[in-house]
């Protein structure tokens, strides 16, 4: 039968706790509410798991045998019945007054004892275990040095022996960040905050607090620059002389191309009449300017551009009827 139980917020800031695998540390609470008042039960790990994670698929007997190792619960036989035991159960747990009493005995004397986390609702800790991230002694911890960085690259005056900011920093630690990370952050921070109005922030209290990681792997973007009215006027200018030479710029080659196409039409008339004036006779002219006019008989009502080559033979038969009409005058 389930019951009610307690549990403490500092529960899940316990190393001992944060070593386990992640269904460990969700089954552990859950199996609280399935001990009698004095924190024993059967050893049934396909029952205990269908009232613990009945949706997850996983070996809750592997879960149990975790619990034993870390030294948070005990697992015994007494005539032959397997039973389990939260070691220390009854130190911070306040089973209801109307509960029943325990019908499972104690362990045998044999039995090694188990352990608590701090304010775990399990019990006192007997046995030691070595987190991942091993503190050592608390006073080991680098704090001189991680505050002097923080000072000497922010400016400020803090002192390394005020318990909040060690508590921060021992946190941090426990979690698996280094010295260095600490000095990444407060180059990171000082470069985007200092001198402007977040510099008050660039204290222990908010850097190494839960957004530590975060500004760890921050990306620093560079400033953005101010631009004055006078620098955006003088850009305006720039802006309209580089228009004005490109519009320049344009004229003169369309003048260019111009000149050009005139200087090319002066040719080609010239080269035509040229042509005329190397004919010898009247005759010769009158033929082949007959001959011309017959095989370009359709340009007869079209306007034919100077600069094609089109122009030349409309000319040239134009010539012809000119002469024609001079020679029946006579």
């Amino acid at each position: 039968m389930s019951r009610i139980r307690t549990i403490k917020p500092e529960y899940f800031l316990d190393e001992g706790i944060a070593d386990l695998s992640l269904f460990a540390r969700l089954s552990f609470p859950g199996l609280w509410t399935q001990v009698d008042r004095e924190g024993k039960v059967e050893d049934g790990h396909r029952r205990l798991k269908s009232q613990i994670l009945p949706y997850d698929k996983v070996d809750f007997d592997k879960i149990l045998e975790e619990l034993r190792v870390a030294g948070f619960i005990t697992r015994y036989s007494i005539n032959g019945k397997n039973y389990i035991m939260v070691n220390n159960f009854l130190k911070h747990q306040r089973p209801h007054v109307r509960e029943s009493e325990s019908s499972i005995s104690d362990p045998p004397p044999n039995n090694p004892p188990g352990r608590e986390g701090k304010g775990m609702e399990n019990g006192d800790r007997t046995t030691k275990v070595v987190p991942k991230h091993n503190l050592g002694d608390a006073r080991s911890l680098p704090y001189a040095e991680i505050i002097g960085d923080l000072n000497k690259k922010a400016g400020t005056k803090y002192r390394s022996t005020t318990p909040k900011t060690q508590g921060l920093i021992k946190t941090r630690f426990g979690e698996g960040f280094t010295l260095e990370d600490f000095k990444t952050v407060h180059t990171k921070k000082c470069k985007e905050w200092l001198g402007g109005e977040y510099a008050k922030f660039l204290r222990p209290e908010t850097l190494y607090g839960t957004k530590f990681e975060g500004y760890l792997n921050q990306t620093i973007l560079p400033p953005i620059k101010e631009v004055s009215r006078y620098d955006l006027e003088v850009k305006e200018a720039e802006r309209r002389e580089a228009v004005i030479k490109r519009q320049k710029k344009e004229q003169e080659e369309y003048w260019k191309e111009r000149d050009e196409n005139a200087r090319r039409i002066q040719q080609e008339k010239a080269k035509v009449e040229a042509y005329w004036n190397r004919l010898d006779t009247l005759e010769q002219k009158m033929i082949e300017g007959e001959a011309d006019l017959r095989t370009r008989t359709g340009f007869g009502d079209r306007e034919v551009s100077d600069e094609s080559a089109e122009f030349r033979l409309v000319f040239m038969a134009n010539r012809h009827l000119i002469i024609k009409e001079k020679m029946e005058e006579k």
